[in-house]
């Protein structure tokens, strides 16, 4: 409605993590025990019996991928045991303690296309491959606005295979395009502060000094 075209702001999505409270990327890699191979990683997100499906479909198409790629996959299933089990260049993992540290660590992010997940790929600078899940208006819809956007390459579940994700994958770390965009996308996105703003947008509605509570009270960006 017109009438609250006045009232609304764009914040940006929330970022638990951003890029700049984290180390170089160089020593996440080193910290990481990544050398100079391209990193792969794949999140994805769901319910579980969505996760295992389609974490199992990935643990067999990218354990058999060339060595020359470093790939981490996510089950994003949280487990007590959390040893990587690794087949050829895939290591598996129930969870991973922090995502953002592999997110500013790799070269390339396989997701299923949900918005958190897309904004933190955005923010980080990541170029995505994104498997949006089968009748998921959401999915679809992000993962469509991301092709077009030049971020990366949508692959409808029903059509992913080996040769379809290798081929994908290829393109997007052979050519550079992919990631000057989404390197672009990040120094755009890194304008906006959600959890600032709404912290200065709610003392402002009390009638508070803004300045004094940032003072003695500072907006935290981190868990």
């Amino acid at each position: 409605s017109k009438q609250y075209t006045k009232k609304l702001r764009i914040v940006g999505p929330i970022i638990s993590k951003r890029p700049e409270q984290l180390p170089p990327r160089d020593v996440i890699r080193k910290k990481l025990g990544f050398d100079s191979k391209p990193v792969i990683y794949a999140a994805m997100s769901g319910t579980i019996p969505e996760k295992r499906y389609i974490t199992n479909v990935l643990a067999r198409i990218l354990s058999r991928f060339p060595k020359h790629y470093t790939i981490i996959l996510s089950q994003g299933i949280p487990s007590v045991h959390n040893q990587p089990i690794k087949r050829g260049p895939l290591q598996i993992y129930s969870w991973v303690n922090d995502r953002y540290e592999l997110l500013k660590a790799c070269d390339l992010l396989i997701t299923r296309g949900g918005h958190n997940t897309v904004a933190e790929a955005i923010y980080y600078g990541v170029p995505m491959i994104i498997i949006p899940t089968p009748g998921h208006s959401e999915h679809q819809g992000i993962a469509r606005s991301v092709e077009q956007m030049g971020l990366g390459i949508r692959i409808q579940q029903h059509e992913l295979n080996f040769f379809k994700l290798l081929d994908a994958v290829f393109t997007i770390l052979e050519d550079e395009s992919f990631r000057k965009r989404a390197e672009k996308a990040a120094r755009f996105a890194a304008q906006f502060d959600a959890i600032s703003s709404i912290y200065r947008i709610a003392l402002r509605a009390a009638g508070a000094d803004v300045s004094y509570y940032e003072e003695i009270s500072p907006p935290h960006r981190s868990h």
